[in-house]
């Protein structure tokens, strides 16, 4: 018996009671007691598409046909009924009772019987008939069916026919109201004008794919075509104003119902409305109460700002806000005062007519904070809590882990609403990036996920979740699926789910592959920040733990060859593995001053990227392809920017790196040239910090302004008719490079933040003292947005420097 075989029993087994073998009833399931599923006489489309589920995986299992009949009456003499759905023999289970979809599977030794609640809408319309479905997939999950991927290589069957079921009811009902975001495949809101017949086809085949695929993992909002699988929520929470009031439409005419910029409405159609201005209000009124009346079966509608800044800075909106309630994501005022003023506007004049519907809006960028001049939130309103970028999102550290400044800011973000939202009955729900959209390899998050899961609920009253994604089903395939079970029940048995994953999903590769992912994981809960999207997850990729992965893929490898389906899953595993592998010689080339091969490795990683055309492992033929060529680009042009000064140098080696042990002090009054923090003041009880990374990552998410970076460094040997180089990759900020407490490089940024991204250097030959000690200082402004030693600093020795050519 193999070892996967061995587990899946062990599973099946371990949900029985203790004692079953003994006293405790059960019931044996297999192909010689005749299931045959029993529906109402006249099923609603629900019942009978579960009907179909549960047939289709019951025969599969069993190796038999399983037959439907509409009708007590219909049942076969002899056989083993499974009563499902609102039916006379259910009726003691009081499905009417039920929540919207909780279920209930009942095993007794002659019959199971599954029944679940539905959800009626303002005119008692049947709007949410999940429940008889959910309990269907209830069963086929005890029985060990799984759907870990949407295409039919994804699922997994239990090895075994026979099964020896307790007696006793099963309850379910999932913890979160709204659950959704793993709905797309590889076509992530496809520009379908643009697409021939053939990709039309191919792409309604994958929506229809992974929306099924997405039911049986009980997702339940914003699904396309569930109508006749148990109905799902509707809500919309969108970056809407250009849509309340359209820039297309209403500029030439009317330009002062959009933002005022340095003295002029702006005629950018990403511009933000003039919330304050009474007409804005009224067509704003008008577009909601129409689509509340069209789709009456839509539960929010937005009412958010367009993505990105372009507000107005008329008198009248700027009075809206508070000028003592400061962004963490922009370093300026916060705007979500004038936001939930407009969508409170907005919701009061909507009330009365549409009492179970609701506004909503992003709590995001400029807006994420809670307001403070707007004391209350209308009931109908619902607002989407944002983890977006360094500042709210640390995916390497628990919620409440005091280690962690980004969560820290996030959870008293939480906490704000919460409160806010207490009072009025508005519902809150959160917005995660638990998913590519900045890096397609290895995403270790499970363990992220768990945690916040179960806090957001718990501590924050958190009703729905939402996970913005792009899906590169190999690398990241475990934690789609993870997502998707932990939000039924965040608290459930975590690791005995995983145990199922590895057995079911790699088969001969089970032990290995445990071994990589948990490996990733502990390094992930150890190691250096990450947030959102992947967001700096590179450098928990160091060569260290490559090279301790290494061996376990190319074990699951060896184990899995020839072996479908198992082979073409640890494919998937491997390319994200590879993918890491190949981003971390990039960044050593980079560092090196390699500037040949570090073209040449980021140009093979973007044709690796594009390989896989199918879109089974990365995200290639979606809009995020355009995405990430976008950041492949930008890489090119950083190492661009550093061989058009490497140039100047003749046969550059690096000879010392600076990243780590830097002193950092923030200097909020500027005060640190009086303090003589240039020079050669004792820096001893000043924390420490790396280069490499903005300092909102490593414990400052708020602070803008001036901050110093000071380190101890003992130069190289000096060469004859050799010169050093002190080497900048890049600094986010105005800054002024001091060495023992002399000025010697000054790094200004443009008017709109021009050279962030750009290397410098300085000769320091002349002002070495070969072995002793120098001080290194470098004052840095920056007063929005990200800032720092955002790069490499090195020391390289060159044969000579030419003059820049004019």
């Amino acid at each position: 018996m193999s070892r996967a075989v061995s587990f899946f029993l062990l599973a099946f087994f371990a949900l029985l009671p203790i004692g079953w073998g003994q006293e405790a009833k059960s019931l044996l399931l297999d192909a010689n007691v005749r299931p045959e599923i029993i529906l109402p006489s006249q099923p609603s489309p629900a019942e009978k598409y579960a009907a179909a589920e549960l047939s289709t995986y019951l025969g599969k299992i069993l190796s038999i046909e399983i037959p439907t009949r509409e009708g007590e009456d219909q049942r076969t003499s002899g056989s083993l009924p499974i009563f499902l759905g609102w039916q006379a023999a259910n009726a003691d289970l009081k499905p009417e009772a039920m929540k919207t979809e909780e279920a209930v599977v009942d095993i007794q030794t002659d019959r199971i019987r599954i029944v679940g609640g539905r959800g009626v809408g303002a005119d008692q319309t049947v709007l949410h008939d999940r429940g008889s479905l959910y309990g269907a997939y209830d069963l086929l999950n005890e029985l060990g069916v799984r759907w870990f991927r949407p295409e039919p290589w994804g699922e997994v069957l239990p090895p075994s026919s026979f099964f020896k079921l307790a007696v006793g009811k099963r309850h379910s009902n999932p913890v979160y109201k709204y659950r959704y975001g793993m709905n797309i495949y590889q076509t992530f809101y496809p520009r379908r004008d643009t697409m021939t017949p053939e990709e039309k086809k191919l792409n309604e085949g994958e929506w229809a794919m992974v929306e099924t695929w997405g039911i049986r993992n009980r997702q339940n909002t914003n699904l396309r075509d569930a109508k006749e699988r148990g109905g799902c929520y509707r809500i919309n929470f969108a970056h809407a104003y250009q849509y309340l009031v359209p820039h297309e439409i209403y500029f030439k005419t009317h330009p002062e119902y959009f933002a005022l910029i340095n003295g002029k409405r702006s005629s950018d159609p990403r511009a933000q409305l003039c919330v304050s201005n009474p007409e804005v209000q009224e067509i704003a009124y008008r577009s909601l109460r129409k689509a509340m009346r069209n789709t009456p079966q839509q539960e929010i509608f937005s009412v958010g700002p367009n993505d990105g800044h372009l507000w107005c800075e008329c008198k009248a909106c700027k009075a809206m806000d508070d000028p003592k309630l400061m962004s963490a994501h922009t370093g300026k005022i916060s705007l979500s005062n004038r936001v939930v003023a407009f969508a409170n506007l907005l919701a009061e004049k909507l009330q009365a007519e549409f009492p179970h519907q609701r506004l909503g809006w992003y709590a995001y960028s400029a807006e994420t904070e809670a307001p403070t001049k707007v004391k209350k939130l209308m009931p109908n309103t619902a607002v989407m809590i944002v983890a977006f970028a360094g500042r709210f999102s640390d995916y390497s550290r628990g919620l409440y882990d005091s280690s962690s400044p980004q969560n820290a800011l996030f959870r008293q973000t939480l906490a704000d609403w919460k409160a806010m939202a207490a009072e009025s009955g508005s519902e809150l729900l959160t917005h995660d990036y638990w998913a590519f959209y900045l890096w397609p390899g290895p995403l270790p998050v499970i363990h992220t996920m768990t945690d916040r899961l179960r806090i957001y609920h718990r501590d924050f009253n958190i009703v729905g979740q939402y996970n913005e994604t792009h899906p590169c089903w190999g690398p990241q395939g475990m934690g789609y699926y993870f997502y998707t079970w932990l939000l039924r029940n965040p608290d459930a048995d975590v690791e005995a789910e995983k145990a199922i994953y590895y057995a079911g999903y790699y088969g001969p590769a089970e032990q290995s592959m445990r071994a990589y992912h948990e490996e990733l994981e502990n390094a992930a809960r150890k190691g250096p920040y990450f947030g959102s999207g992947g967001f700096q997850i590179e450098n928990l990729f160091t060569q260290e733990l490559l090279d301790r992965i290494a061996p376990m893929i190319q074990q699951a490898l060896r184990e899995t060859e020839g072996k479908a389906p198992y082979d073409r899953r640890v494919q998937g595993v491997a390319a994200g593995f590879e993918y890491a592998s190949r981003f971390r010689r990039f960044l050593t080339l980079r560092a090196e001053g390699k500037i040949r091969e570090a073209l040449k490795e980021i140009d093979d990683l973007a044709a690796y990227f594009r390989s896989f055309e199918d879109g089974s492992v990365f995200d290639v033929r979606s809009s995020n392809r355009g995405t990430m060529m976008t950041i492949f680009d930008g890489y090119r042009k950083e190492v661009d920017k550093a061989a058009a000064v490497f140039a100047l140098f003749d046969n550059p080696k690096m000879v010392q790196h600076f990243q780590k042990n830097w002193r950092f002090q923030t200097d909020p009054n500027d005060e640190g040239l009086e303090r003589n923090w240039h020079a050669t003041t004792d820096d001893t009880d000043w924390p420490h910090i790396e280069a490499g990374k903005a300092w909102q990552q490593q414990g400052y998410p708020q602070f803008q302004g001036v901050a110093w970076y000071r380190r101890e460094l003992t130069p190289p040997a000096l060469v004859p008719g050799k010169r050093l180089i002190l080497w900048f990759e890049a600094v986010d900020g105005s800054a002024t490079v001091y060495l023992n407490g002399k000025a010697i490089k000054d790094h200004p940024l443009g008017p709109k933040g021009e050279g962030y991204d750009d290397p410098f250097y300085v000769d320091i030959t002349d002002l070495l003292k070969p072995g002793e000690p120098h001080q290194l200082a470098v004052r840095v402004r920056k007063d929005s947005a990200f800032g720092g030693i955002t790069r490499n600093v090195s020391i390289f020795r060159v044969d000579d420097i030419r003059a820049p050519v004019e």
